[in-house]
């Protein structure tokens, strides 16, 4: 389906606008069927693979459209997969490592005032409070053998 040293992206958008228009199909009709917007699917069929913010939601539609479009799914995405490693293995490391960084500190950075943070478990914590429970467990248990005990003391001398 692909030629060599060309765009796969674009080739198989091109494969997907090329068989949309053989079905006689408009970008609307097409759009109403998968329920997405028609915008998306003109992104996708121009190669643009901006169209979805997440590279799996693009996979997904690839696979729904090229069934959609009776076409070989898994061949499409074979290429998809082909086109996206070929575009990933050509960022250098050095970029990688700055991105993650960036990604790190943009996450320590941001925090909603409605977000509670979680307190890491801390065991002293957790066997400070089993004691004092046992503690207040004791106390009650005394107090109750002390209010009966003088009761009884009570009744037994009139």
């Amino acid at each position: 389906m692909l030629k060599e040293g060309e765009n796969q992206m674009q080739q198989l958008g091109e494969a997907f606008r090329e068989k949309r228009e053989q079905m006689k199909l408009e970008l609307d009709e097409v759009a109403a069927d998968l329920e997405i917007a028609s915008k998306q699917i003109e992104q996708v069929e121009a190669g643009d693979r901006h169209a979805f913010a997440d590279v799996f939601d693009l996979k997904e539609f690839i696979r729904v459209y090229a069934k959609y479009l009776g076409m070989d799914a898994d061949k499409c995405i074979d290429e998809f997969n082909e086109y996206l490693f070929d575009f990933t293995s050509k960022i250098p490391l050095k970029a990688l490592e700055i991105a993650k960084k960036e990604k790190k500190q943009k996450k320590e950075e941001i925090k909603s005032p409605y977000t509670k943070t979680r307190l890491k478990f801390q065991p002293i914590l957790v066997i400070g409070g089993i004691l004092l429970v046992i503690l207040i467990g004791l106390l009650i248990t005394y107090l109750i053998l002390y209010v009966l005990n003088t009761d009884m003391l009570n009744n037994l001398n009139p």
